[in-house]
């Protein structure tokens, strides 16, 4: 009973670690223009001087203004809440203005990379299981 109990322990952790690695995005090392990241419709990640980087689900251009969209509850709206123009954008989002000077080195997501860490490890993670709780189950059957 107490090896089932250590196994499943084991289990439990190393699926949280899976689950953990799903919601993992890399950002390209090199910076982009703002034009770039409307255009691309995704994930980016600017560094401002003097602060922390954002990252925004992605930037808007509406009336000649560029708008970073942000989820309601994340660092980036309880940083920048003043800056918040609409709250319900696309029934979900926060729509924050931003300034263009503040706009200097952009990162956009990695697809990438970022699929293969989402996939690849876990999928090393479960072979590796695999071989361990395989190894495990021969030893028990002896």
């Amino acid at each position: 009973m107490k090896s089932i109990k250590r196994n499943l322990n084991w289990a439990a952790k190393i699926l949280s670690l899976l689950i953990l690695l799903q919601s993992c995005t890399v950002y390209h090392n090199y910076t982009s223009s703002i034009d770039e990241a409307i255009a691309t419709n995704n994930k980016i990640k600017t560094d401002v001087p003097n602060e922390d980087s954002y990252k925004f689900i992605k930037l808007v251009r509406l009336e000649n203004e560029i708008y970073g969209v942000a989820k309601k509850k994340s660092q980036v709206s309880k940083k920048l809440n003043a800056q918040i123009v609409d709250s319900q954008y696309e029934g979900k989002y926060n729509l924050i203005k931003l300034n263009e000077a503040d706009l200097q080195n952009i990162h956009l997501k990695n697809k990438g990379a970022s699929t293969a860490l989402t996939i690849a490890i876990p999928v090393v993670i479960l072979g590796v299981i695999a071989i361990i709780g395989g190894e495990a189950w021969d030893n028990a059957l002896d």
